[in-house]
């Protein structure tokens, strides 16, 4: 609770909006902090499986290895009927504490099947997943555009869509963007160059190396629409690494 204040105080001594994107054990837990914020301070659902919610629904949870495993903590870890009973069940409790379903969502990754059926049934507009990445956090995301928003294509999340045919009505972002020439390669020692506070000071980087990034990102030529996500988990990293994430904002 106290990090999840220090950071809100930072955003809001700025007067910046953000997005504070909650999982299904964290709605309870911190929603009465989560109604004192500002309007500007949207709430959003982060959509990966909680063991307490595997338990609540009875889903085939592998308990012999880590939470975050892919078929522990994604959506895509469970057949679709399954994924329709978790969504119904999260943005329930969702509105049962706030009044209204969210319409920014997010996870490492969150698969095609699923943002249709939220889009459908919910009117989602904003899906966040992490930016291409090479065996890292136990898994592999390969093949979206390079660290920038765009429309998904309705049956790949992964891939833009080239019409309004095939489109998905929402905007996908990305998380932790990558440096252009280090970030593409295997494992952590590649990964760790994004513009995440606890990625690139474990190469021994600061606050010059997130703006160089940043401007690239922001102000480059080469895109009609230039945006870039940036922030921190709430959790032990959002202890350690809050003043580099303060010399970011």
């Amino acid at each position: 609770r106290n990090w999840l204040a220090a950071q809100h105080n930072l955003i809001a001594e700025k007067k910046y909006a953000a997005t504070w994107l909650v999982d299904y054990d964290a709605i309870g837990e911190f929603s009465k902090e989560l109604k004192t914020f500002e309007s500007s301070q949207e709430i959003g659902l982060l959509l990966e499986i909680t063991p307490r919610l595997a338990s609540e629904l009875h889903l085939p949870y592998d308990w012999l290895v880590s939470r975050y495993e892919p078929q522990n903590v994604f959506l895509s870890g469970y057949s679709q009927n399954q994924r329709e009973k978790i969504i119904d069940l999260m943005f329930s409790r969702f509105f049962a504490q706030f009044g209204y379903f969210p319409k920014s969502v997010g996870a490492w990754f969150v698969d095609s099947w699923s943002l249709a059926y939220m889009k459908n049934k919910y009117q989602i507009e904003t899906a966040l997943i992490v930016a291409e990445q090479y065996k890292t956090d136990n898994h592999t995301v390969r093949g979206h555009p390079w660290q920038t928003a765009y429309f998904p294509r309705d049956k790949n999340v992964l891939m833009p869509a080239s019409d309004l045919l095939h489109k998905q009505d929402l905007v996908v972002i990305q998380w932790a963007v990558r440096e252009p020439l280090k970030g593409w390669g295997e494992g952590l020692d590649y990964s760790n160059f994004s513009v995440q506070a606890n990625d690139y000071t474990k190469h021994g980087l600061g606050e010059e190396y997130f703006t160089k990034l940043a401007r690239g990102y922001l102000f480059n030529s080469f895109s009609d629409f230039n945006q870039l996500t940036i922030g921190i988990e709430v959790g032990q990293e959002g202890a350690e690494y809050f003043e580099e994430f303060r010399e970011q904002i």
